[in-house]
């Protein structure tokens, strides 16, 4: 991906470029659970060189896993994040204190490398679940190799 560094008359481009180009111009903005702005990614552009065609070349058995893993973990954040649910506080608290300090990998060994900061809770949580599901599902296919040996 390219990275823009804009400067007077423009500030900032999103979108196209023109109608049919193939060129997209982006700038992420990263905000609070208030809606207030708490930081701006790059300027960004990045071009569409070559999208997949799922009838032509459909997704893997593993592509499909991850698919599905994301699916679920998307389902269960959005579960977990909604206003009337009692685990949003639990996620407000861990984000928050990720965004000073972040979490490991494995948060039960404190060996393990650490997490990237995340700068939205929906993706913070996301993450999250995904990567427990992998390690579950991982866990699970380890058993099964063992149980068939």
């Amino acid at each position: 991906m390219s990275k823009v560094t804009l400067s007077y008359p423009f500030d900032k481009m999103t979108g196209k470029t023109s109608g049919d180009g193939k060129t997209i111009l982006r700038c992420k903005q990263f905000r609070d659970a208030n809606g207030r702005v708490i930081d701006e990614g790059p300027q960004e552009a990045y071009v569409i060189t070559n999208p997949r065609d799922r009838k032509k070349n459909p997704p893997t058995a593993a592509e499909q896993q991850s698919i599905e893993l994301f699916g679920e973990s998307s389902h269960r954040a959005a579960v977990e994040l909604a206003p009337d649910s009692p685990r949003r506080a639990y996620w407000q608290q861990r984000f928050e204190a990720q965004l000073t300090k972040p979490e490991h990998l494995n948060p039960s060994d404190p060996t393990s490398p650490l997490r990237k900061t995340y700068r939205q809770l929906n993706t913070f949580v996301r993450s999250t679940i995904y990567n427990d599901l992998k390690s579950e599902l991982t866990a699970r296919q380890a058993v099964i190799l063992n149980a068939d040996e």
